[in-house]
């Protein structure tokens, strides 16, 4: 019973703080893409101009808000691994609670696991990009190409 319950709270702690790593992350890449396209609405307007089309030059910076993402996740999974790797190198041990015997501090880090979280952040990225792009694509070729 307390076990469960403890489990139980653990498991809230872990939701609450994954949430607001999603959100922190949503709104890092909304935030960069809305910097990005705010410093390229004259090449915005230029592609336009020339006759690209709006769902193109929409594709194009979700691609990029992908990429950004990808690529940061990759380097972040190195460095978990690399970080893991060195505390478990350090034969770190602890006493638990109800215990006199001291145990080992091991860090699982399972690929199954990170490779879903690079996955999903993939893909809210490409949801974060979008709006940014599809408000950039919006604004008139004439008001794209005199943007100051």
């Amino acid at each position: 019973m307390y076990y469960t319950q403890v489990k139980g709270l653990f498991d809230m702690m872990y939701l609450f703080i994954m949430v607001v790593v999603v959100m922190v992350a949503m709104t890092s890449v909304v935030n960069t893409m809305t910097m990005a396209i705010a410093e390229r609405t004259r090449e915005i307007g230029t592609l336009r101009a020339i006759g690209m089309r709006s769902m193109t030059i929409k594709s194009l910076f979700v691609i990029e808000g992908v990429i950004i993402v990808f690529v940061g996740s990759l380097a972040g999974m190195a460095l978990s691994y690399a970080v893991g790797a060195g505390i478990n190198l350090a034969e770190i041990t602890y006493s638990p609670p109800d215990s006199s015997e001291q145990a080992a501090l091991v860090i699982e880090l399972l690929f199954n696991n990170m490779f879903g979280s690079l996955f999903t952040l993939s893909v809210l990225a490409a949801v974060a990009s979008y709006f940014p792009a599809r408000h950039a694509t919006q604004k008139t070729i004439v008001g794209a190409l005199g943007h100051v």
